[in-house]
Formats: C-alpha cells, structure tokens, sequence
C-alpha cells in the first residue's frame, strides 16, 4: 500500500499570508480538505473490485488531515491482510507439512500445488484517479463558499 495521496498548499499558504488573516482561512481549508478526503474515503468504500463477504475492509477505510497533508488508508492494525488484498501478491508453492497429500476433503491435489497470487485491487488510488476533477471542485466550492461567508461575518 505504497500508494499515497498528496496535495500541495503551497499556493493556498501564500494566499493566506497575502490575505493577512491565515487563522480564519486555515480552518476554511481545514474544513474544505477534510470534506474532500470523507468524501474520497467514502467513494473507496464502495467503489472496489475485490470481494467482500463480511465488509470488514471497507468499513476501515478511514480518512484524516495531518498538517498540510491529507490521508486515506486502510487501518492495517485492524485489518491485517489490507496490503494483500491493495497491492496483491505474487504466485507461490503450497507444500504438504503434515500430510501425504494436500486435500480440500472432496479432491486431492498432490504433495505442492502453484497458487496463481492475485493482482491486488489499488481502489482508493483507483477511486482518486477517476474521480479527481470532482473532488478537487468540491474542495474548491467549498473553499469559496466558507471564505464569502467568513467575509460577510466580519
């Protein structure tokens, strides 16, 4: 899950400073940013590939600001198999330990079998990629509006 999704403030940093009240647009972009990455997070709950039983993975997909940069992960403490089911796996060998053959109960398949690995599903990335226009707008919109507001309050 080497995959992270960054946005540089650097522009809106200056903006603020040139505006001279940067506590008032901060929290505006504060605001706007984490609306932007709850509605990424909920976009990756349900737009992905992989199949879900339990619904387990989904429901820790989880979002947060962290200074000038936002994150949406998969809490990997709770769901530990995350990065397989993300960045997939590549084929292995699964040899007998104990028995003389490997066995499912109804078939036997012999003492090593080749598991075909499994491509991964990158849905969050997946999710920005397609989706990144909107988002950034939203993110935009929402900017906008909050700062006409504090303009009007002030």
């Amino acid at each position: 899950m080497a995959d992270s999704i960054k946005i540089d403030v650097k522009q809106m940093i200056k903006f603020a400073k040139n505006i001279g009240d940067t506590s008032t647009l901060k929290r505006i972009y504060n605001n706007a940013f984490q609306n932007m990455l709850d509605e990424l997070e909920g976009l990756s709950k349900k737009n992905h590939s992989f199949i879900s039983r339990s619904k387990w993975m989904e429901n820790h997909v989880t979002s947060e600001l962290q200074g000038k940069l936002g994150h949406v992960f998969i809490d990997t403490d709770v769901v530990p198999y995350a990065a397989a089911v993300y960045d997939g796996y590549e084929p292995f060998e699964i040899k007998v330990k104990n028995k003389q053959v490997l066995s499912n109960g109804e078939s036997f398949f012999g003492k090593k079998i080749l598991h075909p690995g499994y491509k991964g599903d990158p849905f969050i990335l997946n999710n920005w990629q397609q989706h990144a226009k909107k988002l950034i707008d939203g993110f935009l919109d929402d900017f906008v509006k909050e700062y006409k507001l504090s303009l009007k309050v002030a």
